[in-house]
């Protein structure tokens, strides 16, 4: 599985860069979701094995989904957006202390006590700075913000 989401993700990161600044909304909140569903999934796995797998996923679609908005989305708002270079700035500060919680869980077993916290904490991170593109994308789309 690992393989075939590994190939599609560079792709997916080009296809970010042609689309319309909607479509590009659209992908970037349909990740969020997908990231909270893998996040949840983790949460209610019954093993130790399922809890595994839904970590990795997570891990990687949470680090793709971050790469794709630095490499499309952040220097877009910076050309694009008025105080888009703040606002480009903030969100990466906000992207590396995920990052930074994400190093420590990727290979953590989930089973280790540190695990929940360290996941728990990822997501507080996470959810603040997933709402707040969230109401970006929505008041962009309310004033057609370009």
């Amino acid at each position: 599985m690992l393989r075939s989401t590994a190939l599609r993700t560079l792709p997916r990161i080009r296809c970010l860069s042609t689309m319309p600044a909607s479509k590009i909304s659209d992908a970037i909140m349909n990740d969020h979701r997908e990231i909270k569903e893998y996040y949840t999934n983790i949460r209610n796995a019954s093993s130790t094995d399922e809890k595994t797998r839904w970590r990795n996923q997570f891990v990687w679609e949470l680090a793709r989904h971050s790469v794709g908005e630095e490499l499309v989305v952040y220097p877009a708002f910076e050309k694009h957006v008025n105080g888009g270079k703040e606002m480009a700035e903030k969100d990466r500060e906000e992207h590396q202390v995920v990052k930074d919680l994400l190093y420590e869980i990727q290979d953590m077993s989930v089973t280790k006590s540190e695990f929940e916290p360290l996941l728990e904490k990822l997501m507080t991170n996470l959810n603040q700075h997933i709402d707040e593109e969230e109401v970006f994308t929505s008041m962009r789309n309310a004033n057609k913000v370009s």
